[in-house]
């Protein structure tokens, strides 16, 4: 392996420092809390006690989330690689959370049919499909300039939509009828899974470093420590 191809998997897994991972792991902490913030609202919509709901099942797994980001925060020098792993895990979560909520809003709030609801969350798979396929082009090194704007956070990009767009779009929704509010915050619960989709996507890049993290550049008190290659290697 010549030294072409370990920049070209090292821009692939694109392994921040540990400074900028923790600033990351705490944007997914907050927003862990919006699902949770929202299924507490439909609780009180539909009249049921959110704490002996079915909702109740993420509640362990947010908490194995919390305690893993915690040992991140603090053990992040030791473990930089295992932030991929999380990022792919957190996503998972967080898409299946928001569907969820958009099913129970679109069935209970809305009326939607359960056919349409279901084919707006199998949708969600070949998009995912679409988004790896399109890793694998660049793992192989093509459209390598536009590899280089994976610094450009997903995590953050949704959240950034979410504080500006909201209520530009609670402006615009004031002025329409109860049932399109109501048909349009359905189709935002999904609009957001397909975003936080990439993460899902990015959580493969763990995997990727793992395979060769004999030539994965990694961070020492804040500095990308480059291994030297072997020559002829």
């Amino acid at each position: 392996m010549n030294q072409n191809d370990i920049e070209r998997i090292n821009r692939f897994v694109g392994l921040r420092s540990p400074r900028d991972n923790r600033i990351m792991i705490k944007l997914t902490l907050l927003l862990l809390i919006l699902p949770a913030m929202t299924s507490y609202g439909n609780s009180v919509m539909l009249n049921y006690n959110l704490f002996l709901s079915r909702w109740m099942i993420f509640l362990p797994i947010d908490c194995t989330l919390i305690i893993w980001a915690t040992y991140l925060l603090f053990t992040l020098e030791r473990h930089q690689t295992q932030f991929l792993l999380y990022e792919g895990f957190w996503g998972l979560i967080i898409i299946t959370e928001l569907f969820s909520l958009g099913y129970s809003f679109g069935i209970h709030i809305n009326h939607f049919s359960p056919v349409v609801l279901w084919i707006l969350i199998i949708c969600d798979i070949p998009f995912m499909l679409l988004l790896t396929l399109y890793r694998i082009k660049l793992f192989k090194g093509k459209n390598t300039a536009i590899n280089k704007r994976r610094r450009i956070y997903p995590i953050s990009f949704m959240l950034g939509l979410i504080f500006v767009l909201a209520p530009i779009l609670n402006y615009i929704l004031n002025k329409t009828g109860e049932s399109f509010q109501y048909g349009v915050a359905t189709l935002c619960f999904f609009l957001e899974g397909y975003g936080f989709s990439m993460n899902v996507v990015l959580g493969g890049n763990y995997f990727v470093a793992l395979k060769y993290r004999d030539i994965i550049y990694l961070y020492r008190n804040g500095v990308l420590q480059k291994p030297r290659v072997k020559k002829g290697g």
